[in-house]
């Protein structure tokens, strides 16, 4: 909550540094790594030659980054793919998971705080609906958007991707 709410207060950016963009995701799952391993999830990686060095805000963006993954660990059957794609004056980090997905009527509301779906609320998941509020607050701040659409590792029809 102190996080969410030093994001909404604060006006300051944080110092922009150029970073290895992979070698810097791979380090920021570390965070994530014992959940990783908890619910044998596989993280695949597929990062863009064209996005091995970027200039970012580093603490930002691993915080962000590792509330996606760790989101993706909760709810996926046993597959994360990570991707980082160039766009035309930006570039994309995706995360998807081969989980249940999230319901088309409540992908908006997901982002806010303190909001879970329903199917979530079990001690099995934990969490309090602040790590996407938090990951979008950041994305705001780092001028890119966040959102979930359809991904192609799950197979059921309502499918989960974080982007």
């Amino acid at each position: 909550m102190l996080t969410l709410s030093m994001l909404e207060q604060s006006s300051l950016a944080e110092p922009r540094e150029k970073i290895m963009l992979e070698d810097f995701l791979r380090s920021a799952t570390g965070n994530t790594g014992e959940e990783l391993a908890l619910h044998r999830n596989a993280i695949s990686w597929h990062i863009d030659a064209a996005l091995k060095e970027i200039d970012t805000e580093p603490r930002s963006l691993g915080r962000a980054f590792s509330n996606l993954v760790r989101n993706a660990s909760r709810y996926a059957r046993s597959t994360i793919r990570v991707r980082a794609e160039p766009g035309v004056d930006s570039w994309m980090l995706i995360v998807e998971d081969d989980g249940v997905g999230i319901p088309k009527q409540e992908r908006e509301r997901i982002f806010e705080p303190f909001y879970r779906l329903d199917r979530s609320r079990d001690r099995a998941t934990g969490g309090y609906g602040l790590g996407l509020a938090i990951v979008k607050k950041i994305a705001d701040r780092l001028g890119g958007t966040v959102r979930v659409d359809s991904s192609h590792l799950s197979p059921l029809l309502i499918p989960n991707k974080a982007s």
